[in-house]
């Protein structure tokens, strides 16, 4: 350590680190932000939409984490109707902890960019992409107050796109 630092000042040091301590430094004022939900019917659009959102630079991509594949006991909220008032308390609390990036399961860590999957605790705007919760919109908004995406396709490009399956 002591061998590379002697021929480089730390000035030089920071001047070629600049865009990873600026990224850094974005990421924290993200985190003020609201997180982003995007949500829809399945075939809708949801996760093309989400892949491009997710290319930008400091953003934590969180697919489908009520979606029982991919997360380990979610079933019991999957296309579950849950009004803006309710009693649910599990559903609350995993809600929460979706948009706090706190459900990370393995098919989830692989989607997140490599730096977020180095360094989960980094900050980062939250984004969760999910088709199964597309019921409990409402209900996501009063307990989280995401920035909602509502993605809609015409029920024929649906049935076209299942039919393509």
């Amino acid at each position: 350590m002591y061998i590379a630092l002697k021929h480089c000042s730390l000035y030089e040091l920071l001047k070629k680190r600049r865009n990873q301590f600026l990224n850094l430094l974005g990421g924290i004022e993200t985190m003020r932000q609201p997180p982003v939900f995007i949500v829809g019917l399945p075939r809708s659009g949801t996760t093309w939409i989400a892949s491009i959102i997710s290319t930008a630079r400091s953003v934590k991509y969180f697919h489908e984490p009520f979606n029982c594949s991919n997360v380990f006991g979610a079933s019991q909220f999957c296309m579950k109707y849950l009004a803006k008032v309710h009693d649910d308390l599990e559903f609350a609390r995993h809600c929460r902890a979706a948009f706090n990036g706190e459900i990370i399961t393995e098919p989830m860590r692989a989607m997140l960019p490599p730096m977020y999957r180095r360094h989960p605790q980094l900050p980062g705007r939250v984004v969760v992409k999910d088709v199964c919760s597309c019921l409990a919109v409402e209900c996501v908004e009063s307990l989280v107050d995401p920035m909602t995406i509502l993605v809609v396709r015409h029920p024929c490009a649906v049935a076209a796109s299942w039919h393509q399956l």
